[in-house]
């Protein structure tokens, strides 16, 4: 017959896993939440997430105003703005040479994007995304932009900051 553990011990061990289950929801709920919210709007930024529109023609024979490799070997490429997109042409570009998907980088309404330049790409706390920090010149002015894109290379969205 099994031997009984004194009333003491069984309950200084309920006590630890209660205590083990508290503190762990708690950073659940402090650290993981917050990424959450981030992944929403990242930096708080003001204006987005956009999500820009197909490219009617992917860019072929020109050359783009500015490139960042990112993240898995791909390269992200912006083309000048061309009439009448009303915003420059963002190219992901795979390894080898093909295009991941081609974006008209524009905003909602009225607005006109003239130039995006590009600064750094980096993994970002949330599993899965890679953010690429840079500036854009827009009917508001010149700001600061995020695009996050996840690791098999779509566009999760971006944003400009006003």
């Amino acid at each position: 017959m099994p031997r009984a553990l004194p009333a003491d011990v069984t309950g200084e061990r309920v006590l630890a896993r209660r205590t083990a289950t508290v503190l762990l929801l708690g950073v659940v709920t402090f650290c993981i939440v917050p990424l959450r919210a981030c992944m929403v709007a990242p930096g708080l930024f003001d204006d987005g997430p956009f999500h820009g529109t197909p490219c009617a023609q992917v860019p072929r024979g020109e050359v783009p105003v500015d490139v960042i490799d990112i993240v898995g070997f791909r390269r992200l490429e912006v083309y000048a703005r061309r009439e009448p997109d009303a915003a420059p042409r963002l190219v992901l570009r795979e390894p080898w040479g093909g295009v991941r998907w081609c974006r008209v980088a524009g905003v909602h309404g009225h607005s006109t994007v003239e130039r995006i330049d590009l600064g750094s790409a980096s993994a970002t706390a949330i599993p899965g995304l890679v953010a690429v920090n840079g500036s854009v010149v827009w009917t508001f002015g010149h700001e600061r932009a995020t695009w996050l894109l996840t690791c098999p290379g779509d566009l999760y969205g971006y944003w400009y900051s006003w």
